[in-house]
Order: C-alpha cells, then structure tokens, then sequence
C-alpha cells in the first residue's frame, strides 16, 4: 500500500467504541430468524456485535474517513451499515449497500430510511443460496451507483463467488472507485502455509474438492464456502488494473496468530 495500514491499537478501541455509543437506540436490528439465515449468528444482539468486528478491520487496514462514500458489496441485512450509521458524516459521507437478496434489500430501506445519506440497491444476479431466479453476473452493469466511491469493501462475499464470475466481479467493482480508491475484500486462500494447515487438521476448513479454478466444502452447494489459489487470486487482481496489492492472513488456516477470520486483500484502483 501506499501507506501502513493504522495500528491495531487503543485509538480504535476507542473510535470503535464511540461509535457504537452513537448508534441509534431504537435502530431496527433483524429478527433472529433472519439473523441465522445470514450468518452463524445465533441473536440480534450477537449480530450487532459481530458489525464492529469488521468494522474494526476496515479501520485497521484501510484509510476509512466519515467524508468517504463507500460501497458494500454483499450488504445483505446490513450488518456493517449499523456503524458506518453512526460514523459517516451526514453531509460528506455516504454508504451504498448492494446484495442479491430483494427481501434483505426492502427490510434495510425500512431500517435505515432515517439516513438520507444511505441507500440499498437490489441487483438480480443468480444464486444457489440467495437468488434462485436471478440472472447473471452481467446484471451488474445495470446498476446506477453514482460517483465513484472512496472505498468498496466485501465481508464473505468471494468466499461464495465461483471462478466464472470472479473476473468480472473484481473489475465492475475497481470500475466504481475514484483514482486511488481503496478496495478491501475477504477470502480463504490456499497456499503451501494453508495445505499444511489442512493436512494437519488444524485448518477451520478443508476445500477438499476441485472446481474449476476454485476448491469448495460442498459439492451439492458449491457457493457455500470457495476458497482460491493465492497466486491465482494475485494475478487476477493484476488482470482487473488493480496495484498496491496487500494480503493479511488469517486464523482460519490455523497454526497463525491473527485476530481476523478470513483472509483480507487490500488494494487501490
């Protein structure tokens, strides 16, 4: 990167917790039943926690400022929207949140509707776990998002995407940053480090499975957990323009000492 990532340090702590302590009191949160479709979250409460975890990772690894417009690719019930409520300036700022599923789309304007500065946009593409009829990736390119964004960033979301529509994801979205824009993604990358973790059995996961250039948990729900080669996913961030490539491991691979689940590729347009 062009700079060093912000210290894990007190100061977000603190920043984290102030935030939280500016959320709105009567914010609508999901129900329970629509929080363990979404996650292994087992309540709301469980789910508003888990927002500042990531909201925590964006601190750290990228430049994230309450005047940027930023963009969350796989908003779903809006997790991370409940901080950035809180954080973005009203008149400077803004969030953009984008998911396959129309129902969480509808339930986050009603929850949110109060944030002039928020919008949710629905884009029909197909999946197995959260769109059944949804068409393909090329769905995309009917979305109008505006200006570009100072940040776009995706929780668990390539960890569910296959290899034929990975290309065309990373390259819509470095598409809808503005020069330089920051763009921070999550993953479950396999190299020689994560096949010994794997073989060892202290790995989270296993990918024993082949698909195409991925590796999947289930073969009856490939979109269920995808993992990729690391020196694949290198050269497919250098295909789509990206530079100032930067990965953090994390501790699903075992054997690391990390205070992140997945792993996190950061990079600028």
């Amino acid at each position: 990167m062009n700079s060093e990532p912000r210290p894990n340090s007190p100061e977000i702590d603190a920043l984290c917790k102030l935030t939280r302590e500016k959320i709105a009191p009567d914010l609508e949160l999901p129900e329970a039943e629509w929080t363990l479709q979404s996650g292994p979250f087992k309540s709301s409460q469980h789910f508003f926690d888990s927002s500042f975890q990531n909201f925590k990772e964006l601190l750290h690894y990228t430049h994230l400022d309450p005047n940027y417009r930023v963009l969350d690719y796989g908003c779903g019930l809006g997790r991370i929207a409940i901080p950035m409520s809180a954080f973005l300036d009203p008149e400077k700022g803004s969030y953009c949140g984008v998911d396959t599923n129309a129902e969480c789309i509808k339930r986050n304007q009603r929850a949110f509707s109060r944030y002039s500065n928020f919008r949710f946009e629905h884009t029909n593409i197909y999946s197995k776990m959260y769109n059944r009829n949804g068409g393909s990736i090329e769905e995309l390119l009917k979305l109008d998002l505006g200006q570009p964004f100072d940040l776009a960033f995706l929780f668990s979301v390539f960890t569910h995407v296959l290899s034929n529509d990975c290309d065309f994801l990373l390259s819509f979205l470095r598409s809808k940053l503005k020069p330089q824009g920051e763009f921070f993604s999550s993953w479950f990358l396999i190299n020689d480090e994560t096949q010994k973790g794997i073989d060892q059995g202290i790995s989270g996961r296993e990918f024993k499975y082949q698909h195409g250039d991925a590796r999947i948990e289930n073969q009856e729900v490939p979109e269920g957990a995808v993992a990729y080669y690391e020196e694949d996913v290198l050269r497919r961030f250098e295909k789509a323009g990206y530079s100032d490539v930067c990965i953090h491991y994390g501790m699903w691979r075992g054997g690391i000492d990390s205070w992140v689940y997945q792993d996190i590729i950061v990079a600028r347009r």
